[in-house]
Order: C-alpha cells, then structure tokens, then sequence
C-alpha cells in the first residue's frame, strides 16, 4: 500500500470528524508521509551517514529553505525526508491518543481514564476488533525521544516508510470509528 492510496480515505475523514478531533493535524500527517514518500524515505538513513555529513548537511538546512532547498545534496536530503517522516509519526502519536479519549467519552458517555493510553488503546482493540500494533509502536519510539538519548547506531522500533504507512493506516481505522460513533 503506498501513501496515494490513502488520500480519498483522509478527503472523506476531513469533513465527517467531530469538532474535538483537529482535522488539520490529519491533513499535516499525511502531508508530512506523503512528502517523506516523494522524497524517497525508506528508513532512517542520515543517522547512519558519516558525522562530517551529518553535520554539514545540518548546517545547509538551517541555511536553505525547507520545502525548497538551493543546491541540496544526499545527506541534506536524507534529513528532509527524515524530518517529514518523523513530524508525521508525532502527530499520528498525538491524534490517536486524542482520538482514543474521544472515541471513549463518545461510546461510554463517561471520561476516559486520566493518562492512561494502554487502558484506551486495549478498550479500542477489544471493542472496534483493530488492533494498533504500529501506532503502539511509534507511540513508544516518540516517547523514547522524550525521555532517551538517541543513539544513532541502532534501529529505531518504527523508522521504516512501510510501517509508518501501516500506523497512519491503523489511524485513519480509528478516526473513521470515531466519524461513525454516536
């Protein structure tokens, strides 16, 4: 499945969501996937470039333009498109916690449960019958980078474009659930 596929899914999301739920993050997810794909992001690729490359390219975006950058070479863009890819992961992370205590209070007619997303994310799977095997697992690499230093020389528990894809689809489940809840 590639990002295209899913766009009619998200046109049809953007106008039958609740108004708790921010549509605009919706659209920025899959802006942020879509772009990541054009750019050709397969996996995390510019942690493992060699420091002196990391660096420079760093420097030439902080100098250039994001979305159009004067003369990029391969590390600047390994960086962008890795920049795309992980702002789409924060928001997916972000709108499916949202969307989870939402989805709760629009079904039980009571508050979720305070800070507790495995409660939610359990209560979802059992009753919608989804599971959220990738947004659980981007949900926990987006709270490593809160909380661990980074160490580039390991894999990340979700950096690949194809497992990125598999959570914006398991999101776009649980935002549809939501659309359909009473």
């Amino acid at each position: 499945m590639t990002i295209e596929q899913l766009k009619e899914e998200v046109i049809s999301l953007v106008s039958r969501l609740p108004d708790h739920t921010d549509r605009a993050w919706l659209v920025g997810i899959y802006v942020s996937l879509r772009t990541a794909y054009y750019l050709d992001y397969k996996r995390d690729q510019f942690s493992k470039a060699q420091k002196e490359k990391r660096e420079s390219a760093l420097g030439r975006v902080i100098e250039d333009s994001l979305l159009t950058p004067s003369d990029p070479f391969p590390a600047q863009e390994l960086w962008r498109a890795g920049y795309f890819f992980n702002n789409a992961l924060l928001r997916m992370v972000a709108l499916a916690e949202i969307g989870l205590k939402v989805l709760y209070k629009k079904c039980k007619r009571e508050t979720p449960p305070e800070e507790n997303y495995w409660k939610l994310a359990k209560w979802y799977e059992s009753n919608f019958n989804n599971e959220l095997t990738y947004l659980n697992k981007a949900r926990y690499q987006v709270n490593r980078y809160k909380h661990e230093p980074r160490d580039p020389t390991k894999e990340r528990e979700l950096e690949s474009m194809d497992e990125g894809i598999l959570a914006f689809r398991e999101l776009l489940s649980l935002m549809s659930g939501l659309a359909k809840a009473k």
